[in-house]
């Protein structure tokens, strides 16, 4: 607020106050996925980016300038060896130490490679690579590579720009279009999501257009990944977050992106978050962050859907004697789902409502109904819970007595038909006792 007073329309600013209040707003949002750091996978060095090489979700490439006996050239900027693709397996006893994805020359070279992206046939992949030539400005290009046999074939430039740097990749399912974020000078921020399309696998890409101005904002957007051809997911700092670069998704929906949203914590923190790949919607996939608690630098995390259970359970109890009711309906209103599930207490006036009927992120209302007594009602909801939850909900149930029930005066005015307002809640109150007590 003070920088805004100083620097009034700042965008970095006025984005910083808007997440503040968004945060607030979302401090009890989640999104319901456990995750955990590849360990086996990452190093103290920067690991990040991952693609899956198979099929059966077996094989994983990633980027990484971790240290080992072949490193090439060290980066003079970061003080860190150039990044190299590595590959790792999975098996029984989780992922395999990674290796250099090839030694050849031809996929890790003399400069830096990253960020790759595998086709849906798992036959292309796309990547970057990053000249480091001291005698004229340096600029990340896209390249290919297609699988031969068992054997990766030597690259192809697939797209560059001579004033811009141009990467992390994502090819859709037919391979004509590629989605990219690039630093092009008529960006609207440093980085922007950028689009190229073809005639055919075997043509080149036309000139590259921003992706949508509802995605690319004055920050950065950066490390985008197509799902399914109309999901969208990528990284920026220029929305309201967490902080750094947070993860959003935007969906093609009537021929235009739609607004992104924010993936949410755990997935998203207040670091940079980035990289995401899927293996199921709203289930499983991994990323990449530099969140405290990896190995150290940019790691790669693994997230899966967390399984909530919740039950309802309960006393019900007559008012005049505290006596436990047996035979009392007690019925479970579903009004996320509109459905309603039953029990009756025993003879100990005990209820309860089982995981298979109590759900994540639903709401619910609680009806107790027994003949000769008034009904009475409650509410709850599993919207706000991140953990397994056994809710208790005591109800104690009045016996309607067997002499008339006075109400409240209900009074008109002389000689006229519209009712007070506080006989207008007397009214009203009978109309409610009635609708809850069909019986009566």
């Amino acid at each position: 607020e003070k920088y805004l007073k100083a620097d009034p329309g700042n965008p970095e600013a006025k984005v910083g106050l808007e997440s503040c209040q968004w945060i607030l707003d979302n401090q009890a949002k989640r999104m319901q996925v456990n995750v955990v750091t590849l360990e086996e996978v990452n190093s103290t060095y920067d690991d990040f980016g991952p693609a899956i090489l198979k099929n059966d979700y077996s094989e994983m490439v990633f980027t990484s300038n971790r240290y080992n006996e072949k490193t090439k050239s060290w980066d003079q900027w970061s003080g860190l060896p150039y990044s190299d693709l590595y590959k790792t397996s999975s098996g029984n006893k989780g992922w395999s130490a990674p290796a250099p994805f090839e030694f050849l020359g031809k996929i890790n070279s003399e400069v830096h490679e990253g960020s790759p992206n595998v086709s849906k046939d798992y036959k292309s992949m796309y990547f970057t690579r990053c000249d480091k030539a001291a005698d004229k400005m340096a600029y990340c290009q896209i390249w290919k590579t297609r699988l031969n046999g068992e054997k990766w074939e030597a690259p192809e430039l697939v797209l560059s720009d001579s004033a811009a740097n141009i990467g992390q990749p994502t090819i859709s399912s037919d391979e004509l279009t590629l989605v990219f974020s690039a630093d092009i000078k008529s960006s609207k921020g440093n980085n922007d999501i950028w689009v190229a399309k073809r005639e055919s696998r075997d043509s080149a890409f036309g000139k590259p257009v921003p992706l949508s101005p509802v995605i690319n904002t004055t920050g950065d957007e950066v490390f985008p990944y197509l799902f399914n051809d109309t999901t969208l997911l990528f990284s920026s700092n220029g929305f309201e977050g967490y902080g750094g670069w947070d993860i959003y998704q935007s969906v093609f929906r009537n021929n235009r992106w739609t607004t992104p949203e924010n993936l949410l914590s755990p997935i998203n923190s207040g670091y940079d978050d980035f990289g995401i790949i899927i293996k199921k919607p709203d289930e499983e996939g991994y990323f990449s962050s530099n969140r405290p608690g990896g190995q150290g630098g940019d790691d790669i995390y693994y997230f899966f859907r967390k399984v909530l259970l919740f039950t309802a359970s309960g006393h019900v109890k007559d008012k005049m004697t505290l006596l436990s009711l047996q035979g009392v309906q007690v019925l479970l209103i579903d009004d996320t789902a509109d459905d309603t599930v039953a029990a009756f207490t025993d003879k100990s006036g005990l209820y309860s409502f089982d995981k298979s009927n109590v759900i994540e992120d639903h709401e619910y209302q609680l009806v107790y109904k027994k003949e000769n007594y008034f009904s009475q009602k409650g509410q709850f909801s599993t919207v706000p819970y991140d953990d397994n939850f056994d809710f208790t909900f005591d109800m104690i149930l009045e016996p309607i007595p067997e002499k008339p029930i006075v109400l409240p005066d209900i009074l008109d005015e002389l000689d006229k038909w519209d009712l007070a307002q506080q006989y207008q809640d007397s009214l009203m109150m009978l109309v409610q006792l009635l609708k809850e007590n069909e019986n009566l």
